[in-house]
């Protein structure tokens, strides 16, 4: 999971801020943050798509709650 801390162009695949985690796409912004502890994700977390939207948020021990965005076309 930690094998690999930055991508070919440099970006952070993730950083560490306390017991915070976050993940990042290679282009920096952010796939997945919530809280790390004694090597576990634990509480809330969120993920999110690569356009930066978020995608479903997670607990541990809750089912996950996907979020799904309409896409509303003019008429």
């Amino acid at each position: 999971m930690f094998d690999k801390t930055h991508y070919t162009n440099g970006q952070k695949v993730f950083e560490f801020t306390g017991n915070k985690l976050t993940f990042f796409f290679k282009t920096g912004i952010v796939k997945a943050e919530g809280i790390f502890e004694d090597g576990q994700m634990e509480g809330e977390w969120k993920f999110y798509r690569e356009n930066g939207k978020l995608w479903q948020i997670s607990a541990k021990g809750l089912a996950v709650i996907i979020i799904r965005q309409a896409e509303v076309k003019p008429a």
